[in-house]
């Protein structure tokens, strides 16, 4: 696998059209907390140590957001993390729209991962 880093503190915004939502997707950084404090969003208590984060957050305005913070290098070694993270947040995009995916219907949690991966290598990692 290619080694792509992305280096861009500004977010990559993911649009998943079927649900009418977006995720916006940010590099693990200090402009990722600056900014949502800006927005009146502390998520300093999630602790530095963490390879990636992934939320479901109203902010002040009262609307939910997705973010997800993530490596800024695609490889062998991050992809596992970056999976990780997407599983979450596909998770919580099922839960917002009201779709609670069985062990026997759960097609909709899995083409929702691919279709977020399938925009982070395009539009995040440029892959």
């Amino acid at each position: 696998m290619e080694n792509k880093s992305r280096k861009n503190t500004k977010p990559c915004i993911l649009k998943v059209p079927i649900y009418e939502i977006e995720i916006e997707a940010y590099t693990h950084s200090e402009a990722f907390e600056k900014y949502y404090k800006r927005a009146g969003i502390n998520i300093s208590s999630t602790g530095a140590n963490l390879l990636g984060y992934a939320w479901d957050i109203e902010d002040k305005n009262g609307d939910i957001r997705f973010l997800l913070c993530i490596p800024d290098i695609y490889d062998n070694k991050t992809i596992l993390t970056i999976v990780h993270e997407v599983d979450h947040i596909a998770w919580m995009v099922l839960n917002y729209v009201g779709i609670q995916p069985t062990y026997n219907e759960h097609e909709c949690h899995t083409y929702l991962m691919e279709h977020i991966l399938q925009e982070l290598q395009k539009k995040y990692y440029k892959l």
